[in-house]
Parts: structure tokens; C-alpha cells; sequence
């Protein structure tokens, strides 16, 4: 029956992210009384695409800002959804977003894809393996409609559920970080046991040209400067 419920949930969240491909979300847009949306974003993304001859006003499905009471408690300006007519249209907005800024009216503002309210909240529960995969540089990309899918060593794997990250993070990530920890610190103690086993440096003894010569302590170098 678990399996069925979860099945059943999956699939519902997939039919709201087919839903949603064509949308995005923006955020950061000061409101404005009367504000035409459509007209707004349609002379925005023209000069942000630079594509004066795409009718942006046509390509906009549909554009709404979205009812908010964190927004409203915050006193923020609501997100602005836009339905493209296509997908193609929605992704070239969001991959030239990703080097450049969209600013409307004079403001910069954020540019998000839409994704299902529960997808987001699962993938929050991914975020201990996300940190780090960042800090490590590890490529990854989310997979639908969960879990994350990670290319680390040349190997890929697919962590469609938490645990199996969490798995991933303890036994393969983890362990390579201590194993690279315990082959430095092996190094360390090697080069301390080199020094400390260097004849010359117990001796006192210095090699130039084959010969051995008996290195002056440093009290009596101070001694002959004197006596000088």
C-alpha cells in the first residue's frame, strides 16, 4: 500500500512539473498600482535578449503575481509567475540569466524556474549533501521528480532517495576525505622522521665537496666575532 501511496504522489508531482515547463518565477519586482504585467516583461525581455524582432507580448501565455502571506507579513513585493507559449522561449530567458542580470524598471530581479511546492520541499531535505558537493566543486543536477544525480571521480550516480545520499555522503565522499587526511598526516610524520633520523642534523655536520666539516655552534660563532 506505501508503495502505492508513494507511486500515486509521485506521479502527481510529475504532471505539475510538466505543468510547469514553460513557466518561471521572478522576484524582486516593486509593485505598482495598475501595472500592466504583460506589457511590462514583454519591453524587458526584449532588451534583455536583444530581440526586437520576437513578439514578446504574443509569447506570454499568461503572467500573474502570486498571493503571498509570508510576502505580505514581510512586506515584499509578490513573485511574478510568466507561462510561456513555449518551452524553448522559457529556457533561453533562464540559461542568458545565468550570466546576466534582468532588470525591469530600473530593478534588478531574480529569475527561478517554477517547480512544484513539493519538489522543493524534498530536495531541502538533500541540502547536507548539496553544501557540500559545492564546496568540493562536484558537478550534480536534480533529478525528477526527486533526488540528485552526481558525476564525482568519473563515476556517476543517481540518489533518487535521501538515504541513499546520506549513503553516499558517509561512505564514499566522507571516507575519501579521511583517507586523503590519513595519507597527508603519514606524509607529515615521514618528513618529521627524516629530519630527526638526517645524520647531518645530528652531527652537527655539513657535506661540501665530499668532505666533512663540524659546524660551529652557534655560541662559539658569537665568541669569535668577539674575540675579532
Amino acid at each position: 500500500i506505501q508503495e502505492k501511496i508513494e507511486k500515486s504522489d509521485a506521479e502527481g508531482v510529475m504532471m505539475q512539473y510538466r505543468a510547469m515547463e514553460c513557466a518561471i518565477r521572478i522576484r524582486g519586482l516593486k509593485e505598482n498600482d495598475g501595472e500592466d504585467l504583460r506589457q511590462i516583461f514583454a519591453d524587458a525581455l526584449e532588451k534583455f535578449l536583444d530581440e526586437k524582432d520576437v513578439d514578446w507580448a504574443w509569447n506570454i501565455d499568461k503572467i500573474y503575481r502570486v498571493n503571498s502571506w509570508i510576502a505580505r507579513q514581510r512586506k515584499l513585493p509578490r513573485d511574478v509567475v510568466i507561462y510561456f507559449v513555449t518551452r524553448g522561449v522559457r529556457n533561453r530567458v533562464i540559461q542568458y540569466s545565468f550570466q546576466n542580470k534582468l532588470k525591469i524598471l530600473g530593478q534588478e530581479v531574480v529569475v527561478l524556474k517554477e517547480i512544484p511546492p513539493k519538489m522543493l520541499k524534498v530536495r531541502k531535505d538533500y541540502s547536507f549533501l548539496v553544501i557540500e558537493l559545492k564546496r568540493r566543486q562536484v558537478q550534480y543536477r536534480w533529478d525528477v521528480p526527486y533526488g540528485i544525480i552526481v558525476t564525482y571521480k568519473g563515476e556517476r550516480h543517481r540518489l533518487n532517495t535521501v538515504e541513499r545520499a546520506r549513503d553516499f555522503y558517509d561512505k564514499i565522499l566522507k571516507t575519501r576525505q579521511d583517507q586523503a587526511a590519513e595519507q597527508m598526516q603519514e606524509q607529515v610524520q615521514e618528513g618529521a622522521m627524516a629530519i630527526q633520523e638526517d645524520p647531518m642534523q645530528l652531527s652537527g655536520e655539513i657535506i661540501v665537496l665530499g668532505k666533512t666539516q663540524k659546524q660551529s655552534k652557534p655560541q662559539d660563532q658569537r665568541q669569535t666575532r668577539a674575540t675579532v
